[in-house]
């Protein structure tokens, strides 16, 4: 009996779509535990609940997913916006002999019914929900954020940094291999160096979405408390973030556009006036990008109080610095090997009259930062509004709305002090919002919010599918005794977001109309009425993008003079 209700119970949820009126915890209403959605015209689909779906891994075996869904990727199938491959990490640290020690990711299809539209995750011959193989690489934990590539491939976040082996094995709670870990191949060049076991955590880790198989760590990224990260236009550079007090802001250069086994790592560092700054050409020797922090502090870097996930727009970086309460000491070091701190923390040090190797930075901000000069500023500082308070953004996704560049913006507050939360809460109660990216000095007031996490969690992961019609995000670590689901970890799909966005966002409706396909300097992006199928050749004559969709992104195409090839025409595209 009690396996047939489990069963009819799994069976609701995968066919289960939700919507609840969000409160505004600004104005002291009420905070729930389930995840409430701003508009009641729009609808969620749960996909995948940690400690409740079963995952198998590359041998069929089969375990409980794990928890702490963190970043998501969605790869479309055949380019598509109805069906893709999700993929989830999952920040932790345990011991589990079938899914893998650490933390690592899991990967399922999901399909949007045409009738419906709602989403559901579809077998797959390998196991509905499948754990990624990191054994090749030498096991992966803590995986935190992370990117996409314009190849169809994921890089996954490792995090944390461990000083040693005991703080991995955890008391064989965590990693129980502790051997040391040779690393054959570093930037291109054979090397076959040993290295600590705990020194082989905390890098960017490649991932093949579909065979659900770690490709290589990317040792040439550096090693640090990595979360982000942003493919530039060129498929070359990748802007990399820093999640610690305090950070820095990298910059990786592959040599070859769409690969990055081989490539040259920077670091920043900001101008004396502020209105510039340059990359620091980091070392290219495993030894050093093992202690990249350090290195970086020692070459004067420039340094953050936490950085975390970024997004690219018109020759910009826009990323989120998601602050801490307290920073203690941890500035007095690198300091005292040369790094400097960002001059915007200059005045948040200045305002809180403490030393200068120590913070109480509350609410974060969104930074901006021109990729041309290299000049950084405050875009959008936390902090409250008149109707509403930003507080720890954390993670940003970008996608496009009748042209205008629209972000997503998930908190995971710090604290509960001056004003985050309603009074009389005592734990995190964290809001999504959406940003009109086009604005340029917006402030809290020109955010909208889309939803309220349950009580507890983090709301993070978020992802658009290509033509931004769904915004996939997940609930992490919530309180355990909140309702079901959402005392676990949840990845949620919510649809129609597009057209939410032009009416709360743009206070338009979502636009009909197909856009000058010739000259694509700004806005790289076309939007067409509905599906059509293209294919664009670049000058060689060669097929750089094809599929069907409604919405084209150019962004990670180079500038140059292209073909497209839709509704039976052949038409000229620059980018410039």
């Amino acid at each position: 009996m009690y396996q047939l209700r489990f069963c009819i119970l799994l069976f609701l949820l995968s066919n289960a779509s939700f919507f609840v009126a969000a409160q505004d915890h600004s104005k002291g209403n009420v905070i729930t535990n389930e995840f409430q959605i701003v508009d009641s015209d729009l609808r969620a689909d749960i996909l995948f609940i940690g400690g409740y779906h079963g995952v198998h891994n590359a041998k069929g075996e089969f375990a409980l997913a794990k928890q702490n869904h963190d970043f998501t990727g969605y790869i479309p199938i055949d380019g598509r916006s109805d069906s893709g491959y999700v993929i989830v990490n999952h920040e932790l640290m345990i011991s589990d002999p079938i899914l893998g020690d650490g933390g690592g990711m899991t990967v399922f299809t999901v399909f949007k019914d045409p009738f419906s539209g709602k989403w559901s995750v579809v077998d797959d011959p390998k196991g509905k929900y499948r754990s990624v193989d990191f054994s090749n690489v030498g096991g992966t934990l803590m995986n935190c954020g992370g990117f996409q590539t314009p190849w169809g491939t994921v890089l996954t976040a490792e995090e944390n940094v461990y000083s040693d082996n005991y703080m991995i094995y955890k008391d064989g709670t965590g990693m129980t291999d502790t051997t040391d870990f040779v690393v054959e191949v570093f930037n291109g060049q054979k090397v076959d160096q040993p290295i600590k076991r705990n020194e082989n955590f905390a890098w960017m880790v490649e991932v093949d979405v579909k065979e659900a198989k770690a490709i290589r760590k990317n040792y040439n990224m550096g090693r640090y408390q990595h979360e982000g990260g942003t493919v530039l236009p060129d498929g070359k550079t990748v802007f990399l973030t820093d999640d610690t007090p305090p950070g820095y802001i990298f910059k990786f250069v592959a040599d070859q556009s769409f690969d990055f086994s081989v490539g040259q790592l920077y670091v920043y560092q900001q101008s004396e006036d502020g209105l510039s700054g340059q990359w620091l050409k980091m070392p290219m020797e495993l030894d050093a990008l093992i202690n990249a922090q350090t290195t970086a502090a020692k070459m004067g870097a420039t340094l953050l109080n936490r950085t975390e996930w970024s997004v690219y727009y018109n020759g910009k970086v826009y990323f989120t610095e998601t602050g801490r309460d307290d920073t203690e000491d941890f500035f007095k070091e690198p300091i005292a090997l040369g790094a400097k701190m960002a001059l915007h923390l200059k005045e948040v040090d200045k305002a809180d009259g403490n030393e200068d190797d120590r913070l109480f930075d509350y609410y974060g901000r969104i930074l901006e930062m021109d990729m041309t000069t290299g000049a950084l500023r405050v875009y959008l500082g936390g902090g409250p509004g008149k109707e509403q308070f930003l507080s720890n953004p954390d993670c940003l996704a970008l996608t496009y709305v009748n042209g205008h560049p629209i972000v997503m913006i998930n908190e995971d507050l710090n604290g509960y002090s001056h004003g985050r939360v309603p009074a009389g809460y005592n734990q995190k109660i964290n809001e999504i919002f959406c940003l009109d990216l086009s604005i340029e000095n917006p402030t809290i007031d020109d955010l909208h919010k889309l939803a309220v996490g349950p009580m507890g969690c983090e709301t993070t992961g978020g992802r658009f599918t290509p033509d931004g019609s769904t915004y996939f995000v997940n609930v992490q670590h919530p309180k355990t005794d909140n309702q079901f689901p959402f005392n676990n970890s949840v990845t949620i799909a919510i649809r129609d977001i597009d057209d939410w966005i032009a009416k709360a966002v743009l206070g338009q409706k979502l636009s009909k109309t197909d856009q000058d396909l010739y000259n694509l300097k700004n806005n790289k992006v076309l939007h067409f009425n509905k599906k059509k199928a293209f294919t664009v050749f670049n000058k060689a004559g060669e097929i750089v993008y094809s599929g069907k969709e409604k919405v084209l992104d150019f962004y990670n195409l180079p500038t140059g003079k292209y073909q497209l090839l839709i509704d039976g025409k052949l038409r000229p595209i620059v980018i410039e």
